[in-house]
């Protein structure tokens, strides 16, 4: 999804993440979507910092990784 490159040890990667996994009309959506939420705006407010993080923070939205694992193998 992206990524904040560290100032000081870019390559040394901090991953934060969270997953789709809800289908349609299903009420999954509010708690994944939540994380989803969560996870966006931590980034937000790190790369809104003076300081950049020492390390990358790479940020994933995962999906469909439950479903047959195609999402995970992608």
């Amino acid at each position: 999804m992206g990524e904040i490159i560290g100032s000081s040890r870019p390559d040394e990667v901090v991953a934060i993440g969270c997953h789709l996994d809800s289908w349609d009309v299903g009420q999954g959506a509010q708690d994944d979507g939540a994380g989803c939420a969560i996870v966006l705006d931590a980034a937000r407010i790190i790369a809104s910092l003076e300081e950049r993080p020492q390390r990358t923070i790479r940020v994933v939205l995962f999906g469909n990784e439950e479903n047959g694992l195609a999402g995970a193998r992608a």
